[in-house]
């Protein structure tokens, strides 16, 4: 409910207020979204995707083991992605998630497959305290969208986040491992026997809530995770 209180508050915004490229602040927007000039959302496409990241060294120095078997992200965390995804995480602006699946999916073309029951796309949970105050997880936006075009069934309720935690925009590598060490759990214990799971975040940073997620899903019997972002920092 609160959701779509928050899209159409937006949505009225936007009419009194027209919107403007997030990017320069240009009035022209480009026809495929309100949030970017054409020139912008041209750089955009045209920016260079970040190679696989493997977390290996990094979880090595912090005792840890990787429990993911792939990451990948469309974009590096630029400035102006930076802007995309704060407005879409923090300003109601939810049509952001629809251009950034759109690109994670062109991007990520190595992904192109049969769909099948073996195969399952699995957002990021939020606490429900979290959610509760924000209406919506940006996280089951893009991963909604991403479903659309590689025609998977989204599961956003077997996985979930037992344990709130605190933000890891504000913690250390090292806190960010203890803030989300065993904060997810899968329900029911086997969900995802067999399953190939793509894990859908919005930005990954240390890789350390992903492999939370990660430890959880192959607890439930996953047979291989990759981790999907729209942004790398």
């Amino acid at each position: 409910m609160l959701r779509h209180v928050t899209r159409l508050w937006t949505d009225a915004l936007d009419f009194i207020y027209p919107p403007r490229c997030l990017a320069c602040a240009a009035g022209e927007q480009a026809p495929e979204t309100p949030h970017l000039c054409v020139a912008c959302l041209q750089a955009l496409d045209a920016e260079p995707m970040p190679p696989p990241v493997d977390f290996v060294e990094q979880f090595l120095r912090r005792g840890l083991q990787k429990a993911f078997d792939e990451c990948r992200a469309a974009w590096h965390y630029s400035e102006k992605m930076q802007r995309l995804v704060h407005a879409m995480k923090y300003e109601g602006k939810l049509s952001i998630a629809r251009l950034l699946a759109k690109g994670m999916s062109m991007r990520m073309n190595h992904l192109n497959h049969a769909p099948g029951e073996s195969m399952v796309i699995v957002p990021v949970p939020m606490h429900a305290r979290r959610r509760r105050e924000r209406g919506y997880n940006q996280s089951a936006l893009l991963a909604s969208e991403l479903s659309k075009w590689w025609k998977l069934r989204v599961d956003a309720k077997s996985l979930r986040r037992v344990r709130d935690t605190l933000q890891q925009a504000l913690l250390s590598a090292e806190e960010r491992h203890r803030n989300v060490e065993d904060a997810f759990a899968a329900t029911p214990p086997d969900a995802f026997v067999n399953k190939t799971v793509f894990l859908i975040d919005d930005v990954v940073t240390t890789g350390s809530t992903m492999n939370a997620c990660a430890q959880a899903l192959k607890s439930a019997g996953a047979a291989r995770v990759c981790v999907l972002a729209a942004a790398r920092a």
